[in-house]
């Protein structure tokens, strides 16, 4: 499981395991604790940060190299590889896997849960974006999208991703709380016929939405 630390300056990726998913045990200290990359502000100027890591998305396979995968960033999206998915190594951020092209994603995008693989051996990612304002969206308002990928060609970035957001804020909920214009990602499972996606509404209520799974 990969999770946020915070010590109310600098977010931190970290990691832990369990093997009943009761008891858990944190695997070391932060993992990518020097990485550099740029931050998109809600102004749209951008600045470079250090040591700020969030959100890794781990795909469950191997890839052709027999590494694993890891999408990771709340940024622009970057890639890390490991051998036994404890080790992480992070590729530089300007080999960084994605950005946003969409305005509604201009600010910001962070992974969500870990990819689902499609009938044909491609991956879907439900991620997170923000934007510093488009026709339609708020300034610095989240959404949820999906991207395909192909995990044997990460390098040369995503497949395709959807021309508009699958999730978007739509309740009063989601509208105002802790805060303001958001819809953000981190859960989801397949349950008797159907996706179920839990999302946090205004950082302060969960909710879920549901689509039936294609046969």
């Amino acid at each position: 499981m990969t999770y946020t630390a915070w010590d109310l300056h600098t977010p931190r990726l970290c990691l832990a395991t369990s093997t009943d998913l009761v008891h858990w045990e944190k695997r070391g200290p932060p993992l990518f604790p020097d990485f550099m990359d740029v931050e998109c502000t809600p102004e749209g100027r951008t600045q470079i940060r250090h040591g700020h890591t969030k959100s890794g998305a781990i795909f469950p396979e191997r890839d052709a190299d027999g590494k694993y995968i890891m999408i990771f960033g709340d940024a622009f999206l970057c890639v890390a590889e490991s051998e036994d998915l404890i080790r992480w190594r992070a590729r530089p951020f300007n080999h960084h896997f994605a950005t946003g092209v969409h305005p509604w994603e201009n600010r910001l995008l962070e992974p969500g849960p870990a990819p689902i693989k499609t009938r044909d051996g491609r991956w879907i990612l439900v991620y997170n974006v923000a934007t510093t304002g488009a026709p339609g969206y708020g300034g610095d308002q989240y959404s949820i999208s999906q991207m395909l990928i192909d995990l044997d060609r990460v390098s040369e970035g995503p497949l395709a991703r959807l021309e508009r957001p699958s999730v978007i804020v739509s309740t009063q909920n989601e509208r105002v709380g802790q805060v303001n214009q958001v819809v953000f990602c981190e859960g989801m499972v397949q349950f008797r016929g159907r996706w179920f996606l839990y999302y946090g509404q205004g950082d302060s209520e969960l909710g879920v939405a549901t689509a039936d799974v294609q046969q």
